[in-house]
């Protein structure tokens, strides 16, 4: 077996199993099961926009794929998770889930 096939075959049983990875999430008022990843509350590094507003950059959400889902959100759209308010800034098919990399603003 490939190592791709055995990442597919693990979404469900570890990483979108709540007892794992996976929480309840709200997402654009609609509650979903997904694993959002903040890595911004590990990372000191921020940056500064044009405007002098800072941002910070690396935190992700993962959705297991679903076409409707994937097409909804697209990159330079703002999505809101668990009332905070993200700017998606990339997003990509990866083993069977859907990567939504975001980017918190702060300072306005």
């Amino acid at each position: 077996m490939k190592l791709n096939d055995l990442f597919e075959q693990d979404i469900d049983d570890i990483f979108m199993d709540s007892s794992e990875m996976m929480e309840n999430l709200v997402v654009d008022d609609e509650k979903m099961n997904g694993v959002l990843i903040l890595e911004s509350q590990l990372s000191t590094s921020k940056k500064k926009n044009s405007e002098g507003i800072s941002k910070t950059d690396g935190s992700a959400l993962f959705l297991k794929f679903n076409e409707e889902i994937y097409k909804k959100y697209k990159p330079n759209r703002t999505i809101e998770i668990n009332d905070v308010t993200y700017m998606i800034t990339n997003r990509s098919k990866e083993f069977g889930l859907i990567k939504l990399k975001l980017e918190e603003r702060e300072g306005y």
